[in-house]
């Protein structure tokens, strides 16, 4: 099963940047966009670390 990150969690990730800064990375194709689970936005782990590396050059 796919372990499923809140944007709390993925801002950590990042480094701890901003809301905007992962509204603008979605919004650029960058991040892949969230999916609701209630009334939080999640993202696969998985997902969410490939965009990190392609974002830092890995």
């Amino acid at each position: 099963m796919k372990r499923l990150i809140t944007d709390k969690q993925l801002k950590e990730k990042l480094g701890g940047c901003s809301d905007m800064t992962i509204w603008r990375l979605r919004r650029d194709g960058k991040l892949p966009k969230p999916r609701k689970l209630g009334s939080r936005n999640v993202t696969p782990e998985e997902e969410a670390d490939e965009a990190i590396a392609k974002l830092v050059g890995l």
